[in-house]
């Protein structure tokens, strides 16, 4: 499977590891978010290679029973896989998923050694409520489909400029659609 590297969102990511900031990523479905974090994961390890993490991806059946614990319970889960005296990087994907999820992430976000980094949907992450509450402790990335230089890079298609131009323009920039539209192709 083709990998791209969205070298401006990691960098971004790398200013700002360990900020006392939620970072906060947003964007449509299927742009690339989880992706980003997973790259950014490979990234701290590749720094440290014991470096903690704990990664939560609500849309993956092993952790779908969170969604039926309440925040407190929720938080007590994540402390207790916190080590201490180090900085843990903490990852929830699609935390609009967890109940309460805005007490959750006030409650992290006042735990030591924690970095805490979240992905969900602009229409629950940005409401009125949770934007008052992480008003001055959160920083927002947001992920677009690919640009055509990404698209480029991603299919490999340099040989005819206009032809992969009017392919980009048919299809988009969802990088799954171009994983599917490669595998049907024989």
């Amino acid at each position: 499977m083709p990998k791209i590297l969205r070298k401006i969102l990691l960098d971004k990511l790398l200013v700002l590891k360990d900020k006392n900031l939620i970072k906060v990523v947003t964007g449509v479905r299927r742009s690339g978010k989880s992706t980003l974090l997973l790259q950014f994961q490979e990234l701290l390890k590749e720094q440290n290679p014991n470096v903690s993490i704990i990664s939560i991806n609500m849309d993956l059946p092993e952790f779908r029973f969170l969604a039926e614990k309440n925040w407190k319970e929720i938080y007590d889960y994540i402390k207790a896989q916190l080590q201490k005296g180090v900085m843990n990087y903490v990852f929830i994907d699609e935390v609009q998923n967890l109940p309460e999820f805005e007490k959750l992430l006030e409650g992290l976000y006042v735990t030591q050694d924690i970095d805490l980094y979240v992905t969900g949907s602009n229409a629950y992450l940005l409401s009125s409520e949770l934007a008052t509450i992480l008003t001055g402790r959160a920083y927002e990335i947001n992920v677009l489909p690919f640009s055509f230089a990404e698209y480029l890079e991603f299919t490999g298609e340099t040989a005819i400029p206009d032809r992969a131009f009017a392919n980009y323009m048919r299809i988009g920039g969802f990088p799954e659609k171009h994983l599917i539209r490669k595998s049907l192709i024989f």
